[in-house]
C-alpha cells in the first residue's frame, strides 16, 4: 500500500480534442494509449455511444457581432434545445449595440444538433475544425464558414479578455461578465471522500478515475492500492489503526479478485481514503463559490481534507 499526499496542477491544453482525450483516459486509467493522432478518433468514440460528460470540457466562445443575427440564431431554436442551450450557456451584451459574447461547450451543441436540424448545421459551421471527431459530418465532407453567419467569430480566452476589456469601464461590470466566460480545469489528487463533496457543486463538469474500471492489482499501479495520507500525526495511534485499518480494506479487495469477483465488485472493499484523481472544470464564478464554501467556509466550517486540496488550487489562483 502506497501513501501519498494530495495535490493539484492546472490543465492548460488548449486543443480541445487532446484536452477531452486526457481527461476521458483519467477514467480508465488509460492514458498510456495516447499518441499522435488519437484524439480525433477518442472523441469520435465518446460521441457515437453519446459519452457526452467529457464533450462538458471543451469550451468555445462565440463573438457574434451583429445582434440581428443574433436573434436570427436564437428564434431558431425549439423549446427543447432553448432549455439546453440556458443550462449550458452564458451570454454577455456587449454595449453600445457591438453584439454578444457567447460561451457554450460542445456537448451543449452536439445534443442541440441532435434535437433541431437547422442546429445541426450551425453546429457543423461554428465547429468545423472538430465537427467530424463530433460525429457532426464525414471525414471528406466540407463545411465552409457559411457567409449567412459572417459575423461570427470564434475567440480564444485571451481575445474574450480583450473583448469585455475593451466595453465595460467600469471594474465590477468588467469582472462579473469575465467571472461567466472565463473556465479553468485542474486536476485534483485527493480522497473519494472528499470528491463525494466537490461534485455536488453545480454547475462543473467533472472526470473521475473509476473503480469499476481500474484494478488495482494490475502493473500499472503498482499491485497496490494508494491512499490520501490523513491529517493527524504520523507518529499518534490514530495513524497506525488508520493504517492497519487501510492495510486490511486492500487485503480484502484483493482477495476478492482471487475469488474471481470484477473489480466493480470487489470496491465496496475499497477504503473512503483511497487515492483518486477528479478533473473540475469551472467558469471563475463558480471556483469562487467552490473557494467560499471548501476554503474559506463562509457557510460552515468545512471538512478539513477538502479544505487542504482546495486551498492549494486557491492558492494557484
Amino acid at each position: 500500500m502506497k501513501i501519498i499526499k494530495p495535490s493539484v496542477k492546472e490543465i492548460k491544453e488548449t486543443d480541445l480534442l487532446k484536452k477531452i482525450e486526457m481527461i476521458g483516459r483519467t477514467c480508465y486509467k488509460s492514458n498510456n494509449l495516447i499518441k499522435e493522432g488519437s484524439a480525433e478518433k477518442f472523441v469520435r468514440g465518446l460521441s457515437t455511444s453519446k459519452h457526452y460528460a467529457m464533450l462538458e470540457h471543451g469550451i468555445v466562445h462565440f463573438y457574434i457581432t451583429d445582434s440581428l443575427e443574433m436573434g436570427c440564431l436564437f428564434n431558431h431554436l425549439s423549446e427543447q434545445a432553448y432549455i439546453l442551450m440556458n443550462k449550458y450557456t452564458y451570454l454577455t451584451n456587449i454595449p453600445n449595440g457591438k453584439g454578444w459574447l457567447w460561451t457554450t461547450n460542445l456537448r451543449t451543441l452536439v445534443e442541440i444538433s441532435e434535437i433541431d436540424g437547422y442546429m445541426k448545421e450551425m453546429a457543423k459551421m461554428l465547429l468545423n475544425k472538430y465537427a467530424f471527431a463530433l460525429g457532426l459530418k464525414e471525414k471528406d465532407e466540407q463545411t465552409p464558414f457559411n457567409t449567412d453567419y459572417r459575423h461570427i467569430y470564434t475567440l480564444n480566452d485571451d481575445e474574450v479578455i480583450d473583448l469585455l476589456d475593451d466595453n465595460f469601464d467600469n471594474a465590477k461590470e468588467f469582472e462579473r461578465e469575465l467571472n461567466k466566460h472565463i473556465f479553468k480545469t485542474f486536476l485534483l489528487i485527493t480522497d473519494r471522500g472528499v470528491t463525494h463533496e466537490l461534485v455536488r457543486h453545480r454547475p462543473c463538469s467533472f472526470a473521475q478515475a473509476s473503480t469499476r474500471y481500474c484494478n488495482y492489482s494490475k502493473d500499472k499501479f503498482g499491485n497496490e492500492i494508494t491512499v490520501i495520507k490523513p491529517l493527524f500525526d504520523e507518529d499518534s495511534d490514530a495513524y497506525e489503526v488508520w493504517k492497519q485499518g487501510c492495510e486490511h480494506d486492500e487485503k480484502t479487495y484483493f482477495d476478492l479478485l482471487n475469488c474471481g469477483c470484477k473489480p466493480e465488485e470487489a470496491r465496496g472493499n475499497l477504503p473512503t481514503d483511497l487515492a483518486t484523481e477528479l478533473i473540475i472544470t469551472a467558469n471563475l464564478e463558480e471556483w469562487y463559490h467552490i473557494f467560499d464554501l471548501r476554503y474559506k467556509g463562509t457557510t460552515g466550517k468545512p471538512h478539513p481534507k477538502c479544505k487542504e486540496v482546495i486551498e492549494k488550487v486557491y492558492n494557484l489562483f
